[in-house]
């Protein structure tokens, strides 16, 4: 018997909790019932790709496979992916279908409530017993013998519904709260579509009263400057690395492993622009410092300012919009990759308004991303306090105890 750290009032003078193994048949049984190909339908088809992570259901797919092995699912099997199961993509079925092999399906039995075993399946302590011994993307314990033997912690079924409402009712409002960071970021690419002009017109279909005229074709060189400030490799700046996501500490970027530095840094003042030069899919993400008044960062890395051009302007053109991602797929000369030097960005020719319109362009997409922001990090915030409910409220079990 175990005892959870935290616990509903009415059950903290109850019995501990019973471990048990997940295939053991007071508790579930892994389903195994085959479907051939041609009973295969689209809309209940569900593989390690549409079945979504933070317990957002499935997607429909979008094509079925030519072959494979397939299982059928009834309406509250529990079905969870054998591919990055740390996404967590877990799902209680709502109608029937069928799974691919890579899928797993797992029946509760009558004493358990099907609900709190999904919330089992989704804790950490189960996806590092499935992962240990990680080498890529699948569960190396994928087998359905190792899973079998997982050891869990299992209240009486009124204590398991209240725990399963719990945290059902927190999935929910994570839920929500995606749901709305995903119309914040709609809102803003459906904006950015008005206040740009679309390809072939030059002037935006929505523009603040104050401007009016066609938006001039201009190339970048008049208006960027480069900057190659080095410093050696034991500055006591900052080590950051220029990444798809923003600007990210070194250190985080490595998982916390420190890095035998060698040779020298490039400098990144306040206000600077930098980027990885090359790219494997021809995608380039610039980022700005805007946190510190010198960051260090690879020697490779281009850096740059702007003149006589609003930077945040710069930079939606250059991330976002329609037209940029066409030159810079222009670039690839052959190879694996393609190389943008700081000489070719500056090749690179734009539609622009006047400097003026720029900033008001740029302040109220930066308005934008400042909600966005805000509801990103509440967003993240639930998820970090649901994380820890959950280890309060599982007593630790997990492995494999024969």
């Amino acid at each position: 018997m175990v005892v959870p750290e935290l616990r509903f009032p009415e059950f903290r003078d109850t019995r501990g909790w019973e471990v048990l193994h997940l295939g053991d048949k007071e508790i579930s049984r892994f389903i195994n019932e085959k479907a051939p190909l041609s009973k295969l339908k689209l809309e209940s088809y569900v593989s390690t790709e549409n079945i979504l992570p933070d317990y957002e259901g499935i997607a429909i797919a979008s094509k079925l496979p030519p072959s494979g092995s397939f299982t059928q699912f009834k309406v509250g099997d529990i079905l969870v992916s054998n591919i990055r199961p740390y996404l967590k993509k877990v799902w209680v079925a709502d109608k029937e279908g069928t799974a691919s092999n890579d899928v797993f399906v797992i029946r509760a039995s009558s004493l358990v409530e099907k609900q709190f075993l999904s919330h089992v399946l989704k804790n950490d302590s189960f996806i590092n017993y499935v992962m240990e011994g990680a080498k890529g993307v699948k569960m190396p314990r994928g087998d359905k013998a190792s899973i079998e033997k997982y050891s869990v912690a299992f209240p009486n079924k009124p204590e398991q519904q209240k725990i399963a409402t719990c945290l059902t009712s927190l999935d929910d409002l994570i839920s929500a709260e995606g749901e709305r960071l995903k119309a914040l970021q709609a809102h803003k690419k459906g904006l950015m579509q008005q206040l740009f002009p679309a390809e072939g017109e030059t002037m935006p279909r929505v523009r603040f009263g104050e401007f009016e005229g066609e938006w001039e074709e201009k190339t970048l060189k008049p208006f960027l400057v480069e900057y190659s400030e080095r410093v050696s490799a034991n500055t006591e700046l900052p080590i950051f690395s220029s990444t798809r996501t923003g600007l990210v500490s070194q250190k985080d970027y490595y998982s916390g492993r420190e890095l035998l530095n060698e040779g020298e840094y490039g400098v990144v003042p306040k206000g600077y622009f930098v980027y990885r030069h090359m790219s494997d899919d021809s995608t380039f993400k610039f980022n700005i410092n805007e946190q510190f008044d010198k960051i260090a960062v690879s020697r490779e890395y281009p850096v740059f300012k702007t003149v006589h051009l609003d930077a945040r302007f710069l930079l939606y053109k250059l991330n976002e919009s329609h037209d940029f991602p066409k030159f810079s797929a222009e670039q690839r000369k052959g190879g694996t990759r393609t190389r943008l030097y700081f000489k070719t960005l500056c090749t690179w020719s734009t539609l622009m308004p006047s400097l003026e319109e720029q900033q008001k362009i740029a302040a109220c997409l930066s308005t934008l991303d400042d909600l966005i922001a805000a509801q990103g990090h509440k967003l993240e915030g639930l998820r970090r306090w649901k994380k820890g409910l959950m280890q309060g409220m599982f007593p630790g079990a997990g492995g494999d105890t024969t």
